[in-house]
């Protein structure tokens, strides 16, 4: 009969292998360096995060808070503890909650980043202008969150609006100014108001935009001087001091020239150097001015034909002005210009003829005009010369005498009214 086996006895425990054990022990504690590196990391971008200067609002797939950093709880005046698991939508204006809905909806089914502008309400009781940067991660647990950055533009926008309406009422003023008022870039007329066109005889701006200013202008401002090179030069004189007034002519669209002034400013906008141009039509006050130059050679033709001199009294400093002739009349040196007092011209004449005299620029000051007056001039060496004053009342623009106004000759014959001791 066959008798049962015996069961094998265990085989004794292995001895462990040393090497192995140290290179456990040597992957373990590398396993716990790189986990407590990771621990570390994660904490130092979790501070970064949360004390970041830049507002971080986190989201959940359905649009609650989850997390505000501390920037995030300043800027919406609440903490995270006080908005967790409410509607970020909640947040936003009624009238931009919509646009908000439908801009998360793209933020959570894309991995590009969006971004947009909505009004928040905050814990102030305030409203603030935000522009949202948005994009979208996995947690560790496999959860897709959003990630909103806040950034407060309350004061740009606020900036924005004034400088808005500062253009608009710049715009209001530049199409509405009586004055005729145009923009330039790059010696180019690129803007200008109804002013210009009816100044320069136009009907659409069309046939003044993209022109050169020499254009508009002869050949020459005045002999020698092109418009080209006058221009220019009050261009670079206007960028040098900030403003040029200048003088100049024009040529309407007609053919017929005109006198301007001109004022020119340098402006910047939006980085752009542009050139103001404000005219002036001019002509009616040159053509007074070239009236005025011929009457005043008229008149010198006049007095060198008939030898009379000019003089003046200023009733508010007392002073005498007399042109060469009259001076020679007086006896005094024909080259000195200096003035001389009223008192030293009554001096000059003869003692019988002082208060007549006196009576007569009087009379010419309450009456406006000093009629013919005779009366003896008393020379340095004693000797007595008949001369007639006649003379008028000037005035200033508001009406109030600045000085009498006339000539003196020689009387073709004996004056009745002369002093008898002048005999």
């Amino acid at each position: 009969m066959f008798q049962p086996a015996l069961p094998t006895p265990p085989l004794p425990p292995a001895t462990p292998d040393a090497a192995a054990y140290a290179k456990l022990q040597e992957l373990y504690e590398h396993l716990q360096r790189a986990y407590a590196a990771t621990e570390a990391s994660q904490a130092y971008y979790q501070g970064l995060h949360e004390h970041a200067p830049v507002a971080y609002c986190t989201l959940s797939t359905d649009g609650t808070v989850v997390h505000l950093n501390q920037q995030a709880e300043r800027l919406l005046g609440r903490s995270t503890a006080q908005l967790r698991g409410v509607a970020f939508a909640t947040l936003v204006s009624p009238l931009q909650r919509w646009d908000f809905l439908h801009s998360f909806e793209q933020i959570m089914t894309t991995t590009l980043p969006q971004t947009g502008e909505v009004v928040l309400h905050t814990g102030y009781g305030h409203a603030l202008t935000v522009q949202l940067e948005g994009t979208t991660a996995l947690t560790p647990e496999g959860e897709r969150q959003c990630y909103l950055a806040l950034l407060d533009i309350t004061e740009a926008r606020q900036v924005a609006v004034v400088l808005a309406a500062s253009e608009q009422k710049f715009r209001r003023l530049f199409e509405q100014s009586t004055d005729a008022v145009a923009l330039m870039q790059n010696e180019q007329f690129i803007d200008c108001n109804a002013a210009v066109l009816e100044l320069l005889g136009a009907t659409d701006k069309q046939q003044i935009l993209g022109h050169y200013p020499w254009d508009l202008a002869p050949y020459e401002q005045r002999p020698g001087v092109s418009s080209v090179s006058y221009f220019r030069e009050s261009v670079a004189e206007a960028l040098r001091s900030g403003s040029k007034r200048c003088e100049g002519i024009l040529c309407r669209l007609s053919g017929e020239f005109m006198w301007v002034e001109a004022v020119l400013t340098p402006v910047k906008t939006d980085g752009e150097l542009l050139l103001h141009v404000l005219w002036r039509n001019i002509t009616a006050q040159k053509q007074e001015q070239r009236r005025r130059q011929e009457c005043e050679q008229q008149l010198e033709l006049t007095l060198a034909a008939t030898n009379a001199g000019i003089w003046s009294w200023d009733v508010a400093t007392n002073q005498v002005h007399c042109n060469a002739q009259a001076r020679i009349y007086f006896g005094w040196p024909p080259e000195d210009t200096t003035a001389l007092s009223l008192d030293l011209l009554q001096a000059t004449v003869h003692p019988s003829d002082a208060a007549p005299l006196q009576a007569a620029l009087e009379h010419a000051y309450q009456h406006g005009v000093m009629p013919p007056h005779a009366l003896h001039a008393l020379w340095p060496d004693g000797s007595a010369h008949p001369l007639v004053l006649q003379g008028q009342r000037i005035s200033n623009e508001f009406g109030h005498p600045q000085r009498i106004q006339g000539i003196v000759h020689q009387p073709c014959a004996a004056l009745p009214n002369a002093g008898t001791g002048a005999a």
